[in-house]
């Protein structure tokens, strides 16, 4: 594996990647000792030949500059025994492509193709499942695809295993082998000094790691002396104070991030109360964070509230400050722009609806198609109503001849002796429609101690996809013959599934009578440049002008005086239909400038309430299910619903963090969760919602409340990067199987979940209900082991900007502090002779972009944390950052070297 990785890296030069080869296992009989983890000797010798390979090219860079070049070329070029193969192109590429994997998939590559190991034999090196091994070989491949691909080399999954056994296929000779451990054994022992070029190497290799290392400490030492009367100062940073005791076992596992979320509206005394009192009860068994969601809208009106208001916000915060709780302000969902302009909301298309016209004035005709049997439910068979299926328990439906809203007899759905019902009880029917028609349906009901929340109007399409789906029983516990009418588009279908009553356990007695299913035209239309209404001839032949030939009005069309649209006419008018196929308001368009403009000066009424937030967390999210219909306004010009939303999500988060670039955004997965709503189709959509994850950055922090696919979304967000906060109602089969799964992602190698989100059932905080589990979730959580302490944002000592800003003249150099802190940037945009290292043990690439983007490149300097850990950890962060070319020198390299010039002996 060694040989194969120098020959590929080297171009195919055998004789320079026998001498790399040798010099590797010589740094490894050296170095052998500081492996922490045996499981990952193969990658670490991947990675060590990768970097001694690196070396010896730079090394033969230097001395080519010394040489004449036609001649050195030339000299390379005979000393090459270089055999073009099939393959050539692909060798320069690969190690690239390895070296991208994460962690327990290159260790995976490395055992099965270049150690040559069955699946079974580096299952037992890994300390994991032979089916384990299988599919991170599976997943490796298709990444390492998708690299050589983006450098212009396109081989399928097959082709690059195939390399890969050819490459196999040529075993280092047993000669090789013996140098090798000669080699090693000469450098380990000292005896010899190993001899050759690979000793060269090796030497040459370490001499460098030493250097990496001292770097830091010889500009501190430089900067010790030269600042003279000023080394108190500089004492407090330099030395570096010794290395903390390590963590207790298994610290890395605990939950630091410990929320709970309440919805609420502020504006209410009572619900301020209900707040205080929850907020006492979380602090006290150790949540240290509160989600706040305004469920009253208040957020959307702060330049409207009044003095009362504000007081309550203040006291909330005072008490949140008090017990040491973190709030996070819930905000930016996707219905408020709809809320403050209707005609920006989400509006499906009608096309082509029949109008006849008379007496100056256009109607919508009817549609033949669209008809219900037995719409009254008089026509009775064997006791059922004449063409309804009924759905549930038998016993729990009846034709009622005495209580009935008109004709001979209603359909009463009752509890057996007012029990809670076993079934769901529905009287459903399929009936034919007109593709891209808006229909409404209605019903007449009559209710008596009813209660059931998700009962309603149901109107399915191809699939069960819903068309209409009453989210909140409009059916109320005691109520008189009253009509229920709704609204829904028909989309594609021809034929849709209409089905009234409750959808899950019930108490009490519902009637149903009178059902009736109409077409509209010219129903809750939404006026904006992009969604234009049209009226056409019979014949489509002709177009008419708005404002001259007819004017749109409440479904209807006004024929204004010299149009050319005369009674008697035939017209064919399209128009966009506002989706609220759930009963509540629908989401906004993003595709309208007035959306971002109406989010942005919210976001920021805001972020000057909340003035000195440690985070926040947006909601994408209509009430409480998230965005079921998108995509539609043809100015968005996406190709799906998940072009869409990602676009969606990345201009918020770009929005937010021009706000306040501070920010800690949390993101619920249910939009964007390709094993929740993002697996394809859904609801609404225009479109497969895949792909819609591509628009979150790995840096915002997810609230993964899927629970009937915990592992696998877990173990997607945490391959793209995300930390995640897991999202549990309380109850205890809910905590104990998130729990497992955490446990079986970290089995996996990935720790991602870093805390834990109380969220009562929805609807519940309104009755003071839903929070008698949060003592119980935090003993659950506290008995595995997984629950954490303090604060989820830490103080930062004063003496972080006290020191630097008492000698401004003297460098100070900031070690060992994560870059998300939420007092570091702040500290530096103050203090201009405060730098900061690159910490292996703290530090992140996107750290490092945060920063850069906060503070400029300048004052970062290259270190590893020596002698607490190594260079290469620090490398990679710099490495894999997307930071500008002239930034990532900066930091490599010019910034030391800047510093060093500046600081002068006297």
């Amino acid at each position: 594996m060694v040989l194969g990785t120098c020959r590929r890296q080297l171009g195919g030069d055998a004789d320079r990647a026998r001498d790399a080869a040798q010099a590797v296992f010589i740094v490894f009989a050296q170095r052998a000792g500081t492996i922490r983890n045996r499981r990952a000797v193969a990658s670490w010798l991947f990675w060590t030949a990768r970097s001694v390979v690196s070396h010896m090219n730079r090394a033969a860079q230097r001395r080519s500059r010394r040489e004449k070049e036609a001649a050195a070329m030339a000299e390379v070029e005979r000393e090459q025994p270089f055999e073009v193969s099939r393959w050539t192109g692909l060798e320069g590429h690969l190690n690239d492509a390895i070296a991208a994997l994460r962690g327990p998939y290159r260790q995976a590559v490395v055992l099965h193709f270049l150690e040559g190991m069955s699946h079974q034999q580096a299952a037992e090196v890994l300390g994991c499942t032979k089916g384990a091994v299988a599919m991170r070989v599976s997943r490796a491949v298709e990444k390492m695809r998708a690299v050589l691909k983006r450098k212009g080399v396109a081989l399928s999954g097959a082709a690059l295993a195939a390399y890969f056994s050819e490459q196999a296929a040529e075993a280092a000779s047993v000669e090789f082998v013996t140098a090798c451990q000669a080699a090693a054994l000469a450098g380990l022992s000292g005896e010899g000094v190993a001899a050759g070029a690979a000793a060269v190497v090796a030497q040459n290799f370490m001499k460098a790691l030493f250097w990496a290392k001292v770097k830091v400490a010889g500009i501190a030492a430089a900067w010790v002396v030269a600042c003279g009367g000023l080394v108190t100062g500089v004492a407090a940073v330099w030395p570096p104070p010794a290395p903390p005791a390590p963590a207790p076992a298994g610290a890395d596992k605990l939950f630091q991030k410990r929320y709970v979320l309440y919805r609420g509206k502020m504006g209410d005394a009572a619900t301020v109360q209900h707040l205080l009192d929850v907020m006492t009860r979380a602090a006290a068994v150790g949540y240290n964070g509160l989600i706040l969601n305004d469920s009253g809208g208040d957020y959307l009106a702060l330049d409207r509230m009044d003095a009362g208001y504000f007081e309550s916000v203040r006291t909330v915060q005072r008490r949140a400050s008090e017990l040491g709780l973190v709030l996070i302000p819930s905000y930016l969902g996707s219905t408020d722009a709809t809320i403050e302009n209707r005609d920006l909301a989400e509006a499906l298309p009608v096309r082509d609806t029949p109008f006849k016209v008379a007496n100056r004035e256009a109607t919508v005709a009817d549609d033949a198609n669209a008809r219900l049997l037995n719409p009254g439910l008089d026509d009775e068979d064997a006791g059922r109503p004449r063409a309804w299926r009924t759905a549930g328990t038998a016993a729990n439906i009846q034709r009622d001849a005495e209580t009935k809203h008109g004709g001979s007899a209603s359909l009463c759905v009752r509890a057996p002796n007012g029990s809670q019902a076993a079934d769901a009880v529905q009287l459903a029917q399929s009936v034919a429609v007109t593709p891209y028609r808006a229909y409404t349906v209605s019903v007449w009901a009559r209710t008596e101690g009813f209660s059931g929340r998700s009962s309603g109007i149901t109107v399915l399409g191809a699939g069960n996809k819903p068309l209409y789906m009453d989210l909140e029983s409009p059916f109320r516990a005691d109520q008189p013959w009253g009509r229920h009418e709704v609204d829904f588009n028909s989309l594609d279908n021809r034929s849709v599934e209409i089905s009234i009553g409750s959808r899950r356990a019930f108490r009490g007695k519902l009637w149903l009578d009178d059902v009736e299913l109409r077409e509209v035209g010219l129903y809750s239309t939404v006026r904006r440049r992009s969604l234009p209404v049209t009226v056409r001839a019979a014949d489509r032949q002709f177009s008419y002008l708005e404002g001259e030939d007819f004017v749109v009005e409440d479904r209807r069309l006004r024929i204004p005086n010299g149009s050319l649209i005369r009674d008697g006419a035939r017209l064919k008018v399209s128009w966009y239909q506002r989706a609220d196929m759930t009963g509540s308001t629908p989401p906004a368009s993003a595709c309208q400038p007035e959306y971002w403009a109406i989010h942005k000066d919210n976001a920021e009424r805001v972020n000057a309430l909340f003035s000195d937030p440690p985070g926040f967390a947006t909601r994408y999210t209509p009430g409480h299910n998230g965005w079921q219909v998108a995509n539609w306004d043809p100015a968005g010009g996406h190709a799906n619903a998940g072009a869409y939303i990602a676009e969606t999500l990345r201009k918020s988060e770009t929005l937010l963090k021009r706000i306040n670039r501070d920010y800690e955004l949390y993101f619920w997965n249910t939009i964007m969760d390709p094993y929740g709503a993002a697996r394809g189709e859904y609801w609404l959509m225009n479109g497969s919602l895949k792909g819609a994850w591509e628009g979150v950055s790995p840096a915002t922090v997810i609230l993964n409340r899927n629970h009937d696919h915990r592992v696998e979304s877990l173990r997607f967000f945490a391959e793209r990067g995300h930390r995640q906060i897991v999202v549990t109602d309380g109850s205890p089969a809910s905590i104990t199987a998130w729990l497992d799964a955490v446990e079986a992602l970290e089995a996996d190698g990935l720790r991602s979940v870093i805390g834990v989100l109380y969220t009562p059932a929805f609807g519940s905080v309104s009755l003071g209900r839903g929070f008698e589990n949060l003592e119980k979730t935090a003993e659950q959580i506290k008995a595995r082991g997984r629950w954490g302490s303090g604060p989820a944002f830490p103080e930062e000592p004063g003496a972080t900007a006290q020191l630097p800003a008492k000698h401004p003249r003297v460098p100070f150099i900031y070690t060992s502090v994560p870059y998300r802190h939420r007092n570091l940037l702040p500290i530096f945009a103050d203090v201009t002779n405060l730098h900061i290292t690159i910490a292996a043990p703290l530090a992140w690439n996107l750290g490092l972009e945060m920063f850069v983007a906060r503070c400029g490149s300048r004052r970062i300097l290259f270190a590893s944390n020596f002698p607490v850990a190594e260079p290469g950890a620090a490398i990679g962060y710099l490495c894999y950052s997307t930071l500008k070319k002239r930034d990532a020198e900066n930091i490599a390299f010019r910034n030391m070297a800047r510093l060093i010039k500046e600081v002068r002996c006297e």
